[in-house]
């Protein structure tokens, strides 16, 4: 475990999935009592859900023995995690993160989680949107609504007070070339169809 927490320390997610691939693998042919399973795969699922893996992360669950998932309320507490964020229900997601008791290792796991999502979903608000109201930025970013204005003015996103919207800015990202093939207009137009929905 400390060559897990470790990679955890260095941030290195990439590294600390492969890691867990491989342990998982050993385990399996060769059980130690030694290692907490609890706690290897609670890091395991955590990890892949930084790196926004949910179908890894959804065959992981199904491969944790079921004495393990029946004896783990945190295990189980990532997971619900995992599943909001497969039905892109963001709000709970911020709640749980700060709301759980998780232990030391897999608390900062489960922040990184938090921040990642909160950075995807700026970038894809800044993509998606050319005005949002302050509540559905809210709830998409986990940050209370007095507080939007503010965290998105850091961004560069401009607050109408009078229709408590916000324009989001674009994200320019250097040497990128942005594709226009129809696949990516499609997967533009469902995430804005989702994110009307929301």
């Amino acid at each position: 475990m400390e060559d897990l927490k470790e990679l955890i320390d260095q941030n290195e997610v990439a590294k600390l999935i492969e890691h867990c691939e491989e342990l998982e693998f050993k385990l399996a042919i060769a059980p130690d009592d030694s290692v907490n399973l609890d706690e290897f795969y609670g890091v395991f699922l955590a990890a892949y859900l930084i790196q926004n893996e949910l179908p890894s992360a959804r065959f992981l669950w199904k491969r944790i023995p079921d004495e393990i998932k029946a004896s783990s309320e945190q295990l189980h507490a990532i997971w619900d995690v995992a599943t909001n964020l497969w039905q892109r229900d963001y709000a709970p997601v911020y709640m749980s993160v700060e709301q759980k008791p998780w232990t030391p290792l897999i608390g900062s796991l489960m922040k990184k989680v938090a921040e990642t999502l909160r950075e995807r979903v700026f970038t894809l608000l800044s993509e998606a949107y050319s005005s949002i109201t302050v509540e559905e930025v809210s709830n998409f970013i986990g940050v209370p609504a007095d507080k939007v204005a503010q965290v998105t003015a850091e961004r560069g996103w401009i607050y109408d007070a009078a229709t408590n919207t916000l324009q989001p800015k674009k994200i320019v990202e250097p040497g990128i070339t942005r594709s226009t093939s129809l696949g990516s207009f499609s997967r533009l137009t469902d995430l804005v169809i989702h994110l009307e929905r929301s």
